[in-house]
Protein backbone atom coordinates (compact mmCIF):
# COMPACT_ATOMS: atom_id res chain seq x y z
CA UNK A 1 0.00 0.00 0.00
CA UNK A 2 2.89 2.50 0.49
CA UNK A 3 4.28 1.45 -2.36
CA UNK A 4 1.48 2.73 -4.63
CA UNK A 5 1.02 6.29 -2.08
CA UNK A 6 4.88 6.67 -2.90
CA UNK A 7 3.62 6.25 -6.62
CA UNK A 8 0.66 8.76 -6.70
CA UNK A 9 2.73 11.54 -4.23
CA UNK A 10 5.73 11.28 -6.64
CA UNK A 11 3.42 11.46 -9.99
CA UNK A 12 1.66 15.03 -8.48
CA UNK A 13 5.27 16.98 -6.82
CA UNK A 14 6.65 15.77 -10.99
CA UNK A 15 3.41 17.23 -12.89
CA UNK A 16 3.93 20.45 -10.60
CA UNK A 17 7.70 20.80 -11.38
CA UNK A 18 7.08 19.66 -14.56
CA UNK A 19 4.37 22.54 -14.57
CA UNK A 20 6.79 25.32 -13.62
CA UNK A 21 9.91 23.71 -15.99
CA UNK A 22 7.56 24.32 -18.74
CA UNK A 23 6.65 27.97 -17.82
CA UNK A 24 10.03 28.93 -17.13
CA UNK A 25 11.31 27.21 -20.26
CA UNK A 26 9.09 28.95 -22.60
CA UNK A 27 9.67 32.43 -21.20
CA UNK A 28 13.07 31.92 -21.74
CA UNK A 29 13.05 30.43 -24.93
CA UNK A 30 11.25 33.83 -26.02
CA UNK A 31 14.34 35.90 -25.32
CA UNK A 32 17.28 36.55 -28.08
CA UNK A 33 19.45 33.48 -27.25
CA UNK A 34 21.55 33.17 -30.40
CA UNK A 35 22.62 29.45 -31.11
CA UNK A 36 20.57 28.71 -27.98
CA UNK A 37 17.38 29.46 -29.41
CA UNK A 38 16.24 26.38 -31.24
CA UNK A 39 16.96 23.85 -28.47
CA UNK A 40 15.21 25.69 -26.07
CA UNK A 41 12.10 26.47 -28.46
CA UNK A 42 12.46 22.36 -29.39
CA UNK A 43 12.10 22.07 -25.30
CA UNK A 44 9.27 24.34 -25.02
CA UNK A 45 7.11 22.33 -27.22
CA UNK A 46 8.02 18.92 -25.45
CA UNK A 47 7.22 20.45 -22.03
CA UNK A 48 4.46 21.75 -23.35
CA UNK A 49 2.50 18.53 -24.24
CA UNK A 50 -0.72 18.13 -22.44
CA UNK A 51 -0.04 16.41 -19.34
CA UNK A 52 -3.42 13.80 -20.21
CA UNK A 53 -1.35 12.85 -23.36
CA UNK A 54 1.49 11.60 -21.09
CA UNK A 55 -0.33 9.79 -18.58
CA UNK A 56 -2.36 8.50 -21.36
CA UNK A 57 0.80 7.01 -22.94
CA UNK A 58 2.09 6.04 -19.85
CA UNK A 59 -0.58 3.90 -18.64
CA UNK A 60 -0.95 2.15 -22.62
CA UNK A 61 2.52 1.31 -21.55
CA UNK A 62 2.34 0.02 -18.24
CA UNK A 63 -0.79 -1.68 -19.08
CA UNK A 64 1.08 -3.28 -22.25
CA UNK A 65 4.16 -4.64 -19.79
CA UNK A 66 1.86 -5.73 -17.34
CA UNK A 67 0.12 -7.85 -19.95
CA UNK A 68 3.28 -9.42 -21.60
CA UNK A 69 4.89 -9.86 -18.17
CA UNK A 70 2.25 -12.32 -16.96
Amino acid sequence: MVKWGMIIFCAIVAIALGGILQAEVCDISQQDLGIGAPPMKILCGVLSIPIDWIILILAIIGITTYFLNN
